[in-house]
Parts: structure tokens; C-alpha cells; sequence
């Protein structure tokens, strides 16, 4: 049968010690089991403080210590009863025993317990690199869903700016507006849940020594201290020199700057196939994201690029409304910007044609003007003609200029 265990042996007095007893023991286990005296141990400092504060509570009030006299009485009472039974159906109920008062039967923490029971994963029980990781794939997970949203947004006409603007910023900016962007996110996430997506795929929690979620001033100040001691605001040079610096505070002290200062503990679940498992394949898929990124955005890029412009392109078009045919050169803008002189076409009386090149591919523009030159073929001759006189088929040419709106490239011709 497991020892009974009172508020007295927890505070490691006598049960007949005074009140300044008492309050001499509370004071000297508290500082000796203090978390910030054990960085390398908190979890246990911590689990003991919590169990010293708790009987202390109890002993330092009369009423409540007449009661955990009583309870303690009545435990011994019960255990003598005991012994005269079977110890196998009596033993463990009685073990587990406690009232409302929070009496312990079983044995405090111990000095042998480790920070954290998860299973080693590279860096032993303070697990860095599954805290880098799991930084990293909630940031670049945000960067992709910015970009996503961006893009879509950029098919509307007043946010296209946005997302061309949000392209052309330089890698290094491109990643400090993301870690920015990320400290309040992190920061609710971690008030409401106390984790991050990646965080809780790869069983990380952060928690209050006392295992409560931090609000969201705390969650807030500790995401923004990540981002500048931990990272170093991200600057190129500096951001890899404050992660090392971590890294080895981590390995040696058991706690991070951010963690000290804002009071919270990072807990680690233990790993089971399934959680390795998701948390390997996020792991590569941080690392294939970038190579998908660098094929799919310049991708998409061309094609917005491709339709923006193609809806700004219009097929010439002209029209004879001459009673005998007209045959015509133009000169324009084509879709590269490129200047052409293109000819000679066949328009019939009252036709319209859209005019195609040699190939058969529409003669398009988005220029503001461009000119013609054009001529009767049939009876007296009736030209069209202008002061812009252009080279081709080794003649020169007279063309009239002709301006219009963006969307208008058709025009007309009479004999009247």
C-alpha cells in the first residue's frame, strides 16, 4: 500500500508545527524549487511549486487544517480497516483518493523526472529542430495562402496593383512582411489554442507554468520577441546568428529568452507513428514548396500577363462603303509593340473584313492610331491618302493617320 502523503510531509514539517514553522518551510521550498532556479528542469520545478503552494494554502488556514487533520485521521482509520482485507480490491482506490481540498496520496514530483516524456527527436528533449520546423512550415504556409489570396484578388481590376506590387518585392522583403504578418496571427492562435497549425501537427503546446493557455498580451509580446531576438527581424546575416544563439541556450539552459521573459514552458507530446508520419511529410513539403513556387508563380505571372493583354488587343477592321472595290495597306502597332506595314487587301462594295496577315492570324492592336492607304480598283481611280508616307513592297507610300479610342480599330470608307 502507497504511503500516505499529507500536506504536512509535502511542506516537510511535523503535524503539530507551529504556524511560524510553517511559514519558514513554505518560504525555503519555494525559492529552492523556484522554476527559474531549475531552467534545465522547469516542468518539474514547476509540478512541485504547484503541490507546495497547495499545501501551504491549506496549512496557513485554520478552519481548512482542522479539516485536513480530520481527512488525515480518517485515512489512517481507513487503512487499518484495510489491512484486514484484500489488499488488491482496497490498495489502489485508496491510493488514489483526494477530496476537495486537493490531499495528495501519492508521492510528489521527483528530482529524477525528465522536462518532458516525449521521445527524442533530434536535439534529445528540448527538441529544437522540431520547433525550427514547425516555425518555419506555419510561415510558409501563410506565405503561400497570402500569395493565393493575392492572385485571386488580382483578377479584380482595383487590387491587380496589389498583387503585382506584392511580386515584384525582393525575396529578403518578401520574408520579413510574412514573419510580420505572422506575429498576430501566432499570437491569437496561440491565446485561443495554445498552438499553431504546425506547432499542434508536430505536438507542440505553449502553456503557462501552470498549464493554462497565455492571453493574448503574453502570446502577443512572446510572438514578437520570437521575431526579434529569436530571428533576428529576419536581416540576412543577423537572423541566422540569433537562431544559433537560441539553439544553444535551448541545449544548455533548457529554456528560451522569449519563454524566461514572458513566463511561459513549451511542452512536447509524445510522438506516435501517425504524428511522425504528417509531421515528415509537412517537413518535405516545406522543402518542395519553394521549387513549386519558383515553377507555378512566374507561371501564373505570364498567363495574367497573357490575358490582361489579349483583352486589350483588337482585330483592324475596315469597311467599303464605296460602290466599287477598294484594295488597302495599313500600318500598325501589333501585339509586341512591334510597327508592320501590311497590305494589300480586297474589300468588295458594302463589305466588312477583319483584316488577317499572310498566315491568317487577325491583325491585332491595342495602339491608339494607326494609318492606311487605300484605292479603287475599278473605274476612276478614288484614293485615300495622307501626309505619313511609309516604305513597302519597294514603294513609298502616302497614309492617312487615323486616331480612335482603345476599343474602336474599324473604320469606313465612301466614294461621295
Amino acid at each position: 500500500m502507497p504511503k500516505l502523503r499529507t500536506h504536512y510531509d509535502n511542506l516537510q514539517v511535523s503535524e503539530n508545527a507551529s504556524i511560524e514553522v510553517i511559514k519558514g518551510a513554505y518560504k525555503y521550498l519555494t525559492q529552492k524549487y523556484h522554476p527559474d532556479r531549475h531552467p534545465n528542469d522547469r516542468l518539474r520545478a514547476t509540478r512541485a511549486t504547484k503541490i507546495i503552494n497547495q499545501a501551504y494554502a491549506v496549512l496557513s488556514d485554520p478552519e481548512k487544517r482542522r479539516e485536513h487533520d480530520a481527512w488525515i485521521k480518517e485515512q489512517r482509520k481507513a487503512r487499518e480497516d484495510q489491512e484486514n482485507r484484500d489488499a488488491h480490491e482496497k490498495g489502489e482506490e485508496d491510493a488514489k483518493k483526494s477530496d476537495d481540498y486537493g490531499h495528495y496520496t501519492t508521492e510528489p514530483p521527483r528530482d529524477d523526472l525528465p522536462v518532458d516524456e516525449s521521445r527524442k527527436f533530434i536535439g534529445g528533449r528540448y527538441h529544437p529542430w522540431r520547433r525550427w520546423l514547425a516555425r518555419l512550415i506555419d510561415l510558409a504556409g501563410l506565405a503561400v495562402l497570402i500569395s493565393f489570396i493575392l492572385g485571386v484578388a488580382s483578377e479584380y481590376p482595383p487590387l491587380a496593383p496589389t498583387y503585382e506590387l506584392w511580386m515584384a518585392t525582393p525575396d529578403f522583403a518578401w520574408g520579413v512582411i510574412v514573419a510580420l504578418i505572422n506575429i498576430p496571427i501566432e499570437a491569437m492562435l496561440i491565446s485561443q489554442f495554445g498552438t499553431t497549425p504546425a506547432k499542434w501537427l508536430f505536438g507542440i503546446s505553449v502553456l503557462l507554468e501552470d498549464g493554462r493557455k497565455p492571453p493574448i498580451s503574453v502570446a502577443f509580446r512572446r510572438a514578437l520577441d520570437v521575431f526579434a531576438r529569436g530571428c533576428g527581424c529576419y536581416i540576412v546575416g543577423l537572423g541566422g546568428i540569433m537562431a544559433l544563439v537560441g539553439y544553444y541556450r535551448l541545449l544548455k539552459r533548457g529554456t528560451t529568452y522569449w519563454d524566461t521573459t514572458q513566463g511561459t514552458v513549451v511542452f512536447h507530446k509524445k510522438w506516435s507513428y501517425k504524428r511522425a508520419l504528417a509531421a515528415t511529410t509537412a517537413a518535405l513539403m516545406f522543402f518542395v514548396t519553394p521549387i513549386l513556387v519558383a515553377i507555378l508563380i512566374p507561371a501564373q505571372e505570364a498567363y495574367l500577363q497573357e490575358s490582361r493583354r489579349a483583352a486589350h488587343l483588337h482585330q483592324l477592321a475596315f469597311e467599303n462603303g464605296c460602290d466599287r472595290p477598294v484594295g488597302m495597306v495599313v500600318r500598325y502597332s501589333d501585339e509586341n509593340g512591334v510597327w508592320r506595314t501590311d497590305g494589300w487587301w480586297g474589300a468588295k462594295p458594302g463589305e466588312v473584313i477583319y483584316l488577317t496577315n499572310g498566315a491568317g492570324e487577325p491583325l491585332v492592336t491595342n495602339a491608339r492610331e494607326w494609318y492606311f492607304y487605300a484605292i479603287t480598283t475599278e473605274g476612276a481611280a478614288v484614293e485615300w491618302r495622307g501626309e505619313h508616307e511609309f516604305a513597302y513592297q519597294d514603294q513609298t507610300i502616302p497614309m492617312a493617320r487615323m486616331t480612335g479610342d482603345a476599343a474602336d480599330r474599324a473604320w469606313f470608307v465612301t466614294c461621295d
